[in-house]
Order: structure tokens, then sequence, then C-alpha cells
């Protein structure tokens, strides 16, 4: 065997087995990849639409409204020189402004309420709610001694009235004809009970009750004493009311009974009935007043946090429709240059897509590209335009979409529209039919949730994210919105700021 292993052949197995096992232990040894996470944040995002167009010479800029509807100004005339963002025309737009403020006031106020939630209550609103948390105590010490009150006139003033001698150790009923058997014991046996024991100990408790005492134990004895002299007292009435007649003394003489005496025990039964439906008062007053406290001490949580910023973002979502029907109805020049037309009076009535005013551009250069049917809708006068053009690698420059021209245009069996993007500044080196590439800023949102795209899976079921919470990971849908060119994303639903996620790093 040794001389095998010494010859090439033998040598050359060894070299073989030698790899196979170094490679097998250094994967059975290897440790697992390190868990890459992404926190959500919340920022800015801007949609871009990418296209390419040509540089071709400069020419008047007709502007048009996207609204129909009567003149209210017109601030220039023809041969004016007008600097770029100056407002030549405008619709009425009265009503439209008092609906922008009325938006613009929404959003503070939501913005307030968020700030506010975040902030936590002010030590003066936690103050005022321990106060109210005092005061319900007191109530109840009140209710306290307010039921006791009525328990004692209810035995003692009126009661009492159908018993010889209702102090003493024999209390004995007056009633005719004499009550036999359990009832008058009890009758008999409960009043002297609460003659020698109950009420004693329960004035006696109710020096002891105060503000940092237990008010469940409070309000629980205090039912209890109360529902033992309500028991007395139905089962006292019962018999009243039955009766026409008692005993005046030591049993020899009776009397019809006077309706007073029925009269006193109705109020007497009512008024306890009263103490303890007060009770149920003061105790619901005090919970709500402490639960209100509580809730004012606690940190906001984050369905709390989550549903203010919603209310936030839809009074910004609602202003931005506002402040976009105000746009339609107003002419901006997108451009520096000089008036040559302006074809509508004040008071005269201006339609869709007709030419209200042209503006020669001062520069002498323009780019014309070609937007699909797709996104024609997403661009809009006044967008921003980040510039590259061919010719000049590595330099970069700025414009603006100045008009889109309402005629289609058929480009590889596609509908598409022709839209005219001006220069920010001019470069001496521009030349006619330069290729320009172009980056269109369509739509950008601020204060949104934000996540790359490494972080998003998106299969056939739908969009998702992997949630991490201490070791455990779990697959949330999320809804998604604007894309930007840097790989954000902007997370509408599924994920708030803060939350850690897995760097997914696939799109399937």
């Amino acid at each position: 065997m040794i001389k095998f292993l010494k010859t090439k052949l033998g040598i050359s197995l060894s070299a073989v087995v030698l790899v196979v096992l170094v490679i097998s232990l250094f994967y059975i040894f290897k440790s697992p990849a390190p868990l890459v996470t992404i926190t959500a944040r919340k920022g800015d995002i801007a949609e871009n639409i990418s296209v390419t167009g040509s540089v071709t010479s400069a020419e008047n800029v007709d502007l048009a409204f996207q609204r129909s509807g009567q003149v209210a100004w017109v601030t220039v005339e023809a041969g004016a020189r007008v600097r770029a963002g100056q407002v030549l025309m405008s619709l009425n737009i009265a009503e439209l402004n008092g609906q922008r403020q009325l938006q613009r006031a929404r959003v503070n106020e939501a913005q307030a309420r968020l700030d506010q939630l975040v902030a936590g209550a002010s030590v003066e609103d936690i103050k005022l709610a321990e106060t109210a948390v005092t005061n319900a105590k007191q109530s109840v010490i009140d209710k306290l001694q307010d039921g006791y009150t009525k328990a004692e006139d209810a035995i003692h003033n009126k009661a009492d009235q159908f018993f010889f001698n209702p102090r003493s150790i024999n209390p004995q009923l007056k009633l005719f004809p004499v009550v036999e058997g359990n009832t008058e014991y009890y009758l008999q046996s409960t009043r002297l009970q609460f003659g020698s024991a109950v009420f004693p100990a329960w004035q006696k408790w109710l020096g002891e009750v105060n503000l940092t005492g237990d008010f469940s134990v409070y309000l629980n004895t205090e039912t209890s004493y109360l529902n033992q002299v309500k028991l007395f007292l139905d089962t006292l009435g019962a018999l009243v009311n039955n009766a026409n007649t008692y005993y005046l003394q030591d049993y020899l003489i009776t009397v019809e009974m006077p309706s007073t005496l029925k009269i006193d025990i109705a109020t007497a039964r009512a008024n306890v009935n009263t103490a303890l439906s007060n009770l149920v008062a003061v105790q619901g007053s005090l919970k709500t007043a402490q639960d209100q406290l509580a809730l004012k001490q606690a940190p906001p949580t984050s369905e709390s946090r989550a549903i203010y910023q919603a209310q936030l973002d839809q009074a910004k979502a609602n202003l931005a429709v506002i402040e976009a029907q105000i746009a339609q109805n107003v002419i901006v020049s997108p451009v520096a240059g000089v008036i040559t037309a302006v074809n509508f009076k004040r008071g005269e009535t201006a339609t869709v897509g007709a030419a209200a005013v042209a503006v020669f551009n001062d520069a002498r250069f323009e780019i014309d590209t070609n937007i699909p049917e797709t996104d024609i809708g997403k661009v809009g006068v006044g967008d921003l335009v980040d510039i590259t053009i061919d010719a000049f690698a590595g330099e970069e420059f700025t414009g603006k979409v100045a008009r889109t021209d309402p005629g289609k245009q058929i480009v590889d069996g596609v509908v598409n529209y022709k839209v005219v993007i001006i220069f920010d500044k001019l470069d001496p080196r521009f030349k006619d039919g330069l290729t320009a590439n172009l980056e269109i800023q369509v739509a950008q949102k601020s204060g949104v949730v934000i996540l790359p795209q490494v972080a998003i899976l998106e299969n056939d079921e739908g969009t998702f994210v992997k949630k991490i919470s201490g070791d455990k990971t779990t697959q949330e849908p999320v809804t998604v919105g604007m894309r930007a060119k840097n790989g954000d994303v902007e997370v509408i639903s599924g994920v708030v700021e803060g939350e850690v996620v897995e760097n997914i790093g696939i799109k399937k």
C-alpha cells in the first residue's frame, strides 16, 4: 500500500481525496451569511420618466388653459418682457383660493395633532387629569356618606315607626294582625343588628375612608351595607302595604294605619335605591377620569401615530388636489422671454387647449421628445428635467417642460405625444440635432415612508417585505407607490417609519 501511494497514480489520488476533504470541511463549517437589514425611513421621493429627445432651435411657446372659464385678469400685453414663473393670465379662482386656505388650515391642524400626540400630554394637561381623578374620588366619598345618611334616616325615622322599642335589645313589630314565623323573626332580629352592630361599624368604617384608599373596596363595602338596608325595607314595605291596622301600644289597642306611614316607608325605600344608583354613577365617573389620566400619561402607540399620520397625509393630498385645480386655471410663463400674442381679454371665455398667450423663448435651443400615451398624463408644464447630452459626456444640464402638444403621433406603432423641454441655462456648444437623455420629474412627495427596491419582494402573489421583530421574521404585504430612479420606493401601507425589514436583494 505504501509503495502504491508513492507512485504517480497514488499521489494523484491522494491529492484529489485531500481537495475533496478540504472543500467538504469548508461547507460543513461555513458560517451562514449575515442577515442584512434595512430600516424604513421618512423622506422625499420623486418619480421620473426617462426618455430621449433631440435638441432643436427655439420657437414661440403657446400657452393654454387646462380648463374652460371666464378670464378674471390679464397681466401682460404683446411686446412685454416676462420672467420665468411670472403669472400671465388667470381664470376666476376666488372659490378655489378659499378652498385652498381652508385646506391649508386643515393640514396645519392635522400636523399639530400629530405633533401633540408625539410630544405627549403637557404637564398642565396631566395635572388637570389628576385633579379630575381627585374630584371624582371625593364625589365617591360624598356619596358614601350620603348613602349612610339615607340609610340611617330610612331606619330611624321611617321604619322605626312600625316597632315597639326599636332601639332596644328587644324591638317588636306593631303590625296587626301579628306577623308570625320567619318574617317576624327576620325583621326584629335585623332591626336589633342594625342598632347594635351594622350602623356602628358602618359609621366607624366611613371615618377611615380617604382619598388614598382602595375605591373598589369602598364601593363594594357601601353597596353591601345598603343592600342589607334595602332587603329589610323591602320586606317591611311588603307587609305594610298589605296591612290596614297596627297596634298603638303594647298590643292592647289597634287603630287604622295612617296613609302617611305607608308613604314614609315608600320614601325610605326610594331613598335607599337612589343611594345605590348614585354609587353606580360615581363609580363610572371615577373610572372615566382614571382612564383619561392613564391615556394622557401613556406614550403614543404605533397604531395611534399611524392614524394621525394618515389624517395628515389625507389633508395634504386634498390640498394638492386644490393646488392642481388652481394651476389649471392660471397660465404661468415657463421661460423668460417676450410676449408675442395675448389672445383673450378680461371677461372673455377661454376654452381648453386654445392658445391664450404666446411667449418667444429667449433660449436659442430647446428639446423635442415624444412621451407614450401611458405616461403623458403624468407630465405637466413646469415639470423639472435632468438632461445629459451624448456629445458632452459626464456633464449634466437642467430644464423644465415648456408645453405638451395635444395632437398624437404614431411612433413604432405606439401613440405618443410631443413634449417640448427648455434649458434653464444656455451653453454656446449646443447644436441643432444633438441627442439628449431626459429624466422628467413628474411627481414628488415629502415625508413619505421609503424603502429601497432591494427590500421589496414582488411576485405573482403580490408585493411583500420581510419584517424583523426581535428574533422573528415575517413576510408582510405592502402597498407601494412612487419609484425613484435611485431605487427608492414609496411605501403607502404595510410598513411605518422605524420598522426593520430584510434586504431581500431580488425582484422576481
